[in-house]
């Protein structure tokens, strides 16, 4: 707690109490008022340890946002695969048709409102679910996603092959001379 770290810091380092608090402000993160120790040491071993490399704990710290990346990445295609298929199984026949529903101010963004009620109505997703999927999106943390970049993500669900006319035609050669 505090006082623990006042202790050391007045009889270990020798440093002014005010010195102690400004440390323990930066190490409690979570202001409870109290430090584990895995935090503690992580903060002090840049300096106690002969042996840090912080180039180690920057290699950890990628590995980590990576993995996080890609698990988030997964999750979020799960739901796009919902999203999509419920989407065209709702009659929604492209991806323009279902951005007019979502983004209803057509600014080019949407916010946690629109995307909720665009997901419970007609993709019937929980709010909580709801929630889920723009908080994913929202790395930024701003409160809003890009509508843009929402399009992208469905479009896959809405493409249609396009065929040779001939298929449709038995000779459209002729048809289109024929002007039909």
């Amino acid at each position: 707690d505090r006082n623990e770290v006042r202790r050391f810091f007045k009889v270990v380092l020798c440093l002014a109490v005010t010195k102690a608090d400004e440390f323990f402000k930066l190490v409690d993160e979570s202001k409870s008022g109290k430090v584990a120790c895995r935090e503690m040491s992580r903060c002090l071993a840049p300096y106690l340890d002969k042996n840090y490399r912080p180039e180690a704990d920057e290699v950890l710290a990628q590995e980590a946002a990576a993995r996080a990346e890609r698990d988030r990445e997964k999750e979020l295609k799960g739901y796009w695969e919902l999203i999509g298929t419920r989407a065209y199984d709702k009659g929604f026949r492209s991806v323009g048709q279902l951005m007019l529903q979502m983004d209803k101010d057509d600014n080019g963004q949407l916010d946690r409102k629109e995307m909720r009620t665009f997901l419970t109505q007609y993709v019937h997703f929980s709010q909580q679910t709801a929630d889920r999927i723009f908080t994913l999106l929202d790395v930024a943390q701003r409160g809003s996603v890009s509508a843009k970049e929402i399009r992208k993500r469905l479009e896959p669900y809405f493409v249609k092959v396009l065929r040779d006319p001939g298929h449709h035609v038995a000779d459209w050669r002729s048809a289109a001379a024929a002007g039909g």
